[in-house]
């Protein structure tokens, strides 16, 4: 009985992880996108899509690369020059299994943007006591993307008549929309 609990708790404990994640992805990206409408005075925001860019380099005050990374590294940020640097991998279309190479970068700039505001004062104060010779600035590398939750907004792919006709499909098959 003692390990069916064990495997509960943990069961638990991920999926709490991830409900919380997923929340803090989504408060995120809303904030921006709000931080976005006000100083343009704008009612609708461009789909986060097309100016996750511009909300880590003007919003959050990222320096953004693209940059050559081993093909099994998606992005990495780093604290460098005093402000975090995100480098999104030049090479993710040559990546295994990689179909759409844009929408890779642009969950992988919404992910960084996560470590660049919630982790970088881990990045940010190192490591302590490391010895001379070993001391190289810490990063996060990401081999996997969990950006989803900031990346994708309902709002804006309502605007999208494909997906709009995806879910009238959906409604008609009457399978899960």
């Amino acid at each position: 009985m003692g390990r069916t609990r064990m495997r509960t708790s943990r069961i638990e404990f991920v999926e709490r992880t991830r409900r919380a994640a997923w929340a803090f992805g989504q408060e995120f990206r809303d904030g921006l996108l709000s931080q976005f409408k006000e100083r343009y005075g704008v009612l609708d925001v461009p789909p986060p899509a097309l100016i996750i860019a511009e909300l880590l380099t003007d919003f959050i005050g990222v320096d953004l690369k693209d940059d050559p990374l081993a093909l099994n590294v998606y992005a990495q940020t780093e604290w460098l020059d005093g402000k975090p640097r995100v480098t999104v991998n030049s090479r993710i279309h040559r990546m295994k299994g990689v179909k759409d190479p844009e929408g890779v970068k642009n969950v992988a700039m919404w992910h960084e943007g996560i470590h660049s505001v919630r982790d970088i004062d881990a990045i940010r104060l190192g490591r302590p006591g490391v010895l001379p010779g070993f001391d190289a600035p810490p990063k996060i590398v990401c081999y996997r993307q969990a950006g989803r939750a900031a990346a994708v907004s309902h709002a804006a792919l309502a605007k999208s008549p494909a997906f709009r006709e995806l879910l009238l499909l959906a409604e008609r098959s009457g399978g899960r929309v």
